[in-house]
């Protein structure tokens, strides 16, 4: 009965674990994105904070 199970659905197995394998990378790319712009984020408005202070200290 086992060795039925593993004949017959190899490759829906092999296609499942490999469709989890792109799943994986992809969930990977996102996180890595989400976090580089969320400190691009934070950097643009530290430097939006520096221009307004500098520009209301000029007057």
């Amino acid at each position: 009965m086992t060795y039925y199970f593993w004949g017959k659905n190899l490759p829906i197995l092999l296609l499942g674990i490999f469709i989890m394998g792109i799943g994986l990378l992809a969930m990977l790319i996102l996180a890595t994105g989400a976090i580089r712009g969320r400190k691009n984020l934070n950097l643009v408005i530290a430097d939006y904070k520096k221009k307004i202070k500098t520009a209301t200290t000029k007057e």
